[in-house]
């Protein structure tokens, strides 16, 4: 199965990886594309790229199956009351990609359909103990305050890459699976 995403993330299927480079005009135009979906209401859009399209929905809560991938600057965010931020509501999330996050006061819910996960300056000392990541492809928490993973082993069949840059990072999850 293969993961394709906009921007030069990566392209690639089971066993061979390759990165795609894509010129900046292309990427912006289909961004344009993709808000002009659905103007009213982001939530309907197959992806989010700034906080302005997530804040409204992370804030109604409401289930969305459309959300696919979420492109996100965190300090917007942080300056607004958030009582949850529960990204398991987007059923489809498969790419969720947070920039900041220091301040984050709320409690936090990812789907467990999620294959690619970046979020630099991750604020919990662990990912939430309800979050499967049998689907995860690729972590990467740059900047985190992770001290440790999760709780309990957790099996990752899936796992090509791990990147956990973080200097409060006391112990490392059991990777024999992978």
């Amino acid at each position: 199965m293969s993961l394709i995403s906009i921007g030069s993330i990566w392209v690639g299927s089971r066993g061979e990886r390759e990165t795609i480079e894509m010129h900046d005009l292309l990427e912006e135009m289909g961004r344009t594309i993709v808000q002009e979906q659905c103007i009213e209401d982001p939530g309907k859009r197959s992806r989010l790229f700034n906080d302005k399209e997530v804040y409204p929905v992370l804030k109604s809560n409401t289930k969305t199956s459309n959300v696919e991938a979420i492109f996100l600057s965190w300090y917007n965010v942080a300056e607004r009351p958030l009582k949850c931020v529960n990204f398991k509501v987007m059923s489809k999330l498969r790419l969720l990609i947070v920039d900041g996050g220091y301040k984050l006061n709320a409690s936090l819910d990812l789907p467990n359909a999620l294959r690619y996960l970046s979020w630099k300056g991750y604020p919990l000392e662990s990912l939430p103990s309800k979050f499967s990541p049998k689907n995860l492809v690729e972590l990467h928490m740059p900047y985190s305050k992770v001290k440790k993973l999760w709780k309990k082993d957790k099996r990752l069949v899936n796992l090509q890459v791990i990147d956990l840059p973080s200097t409060f990072l006391t112990e490392v999850p059991n990777l024999s699976g992978v």
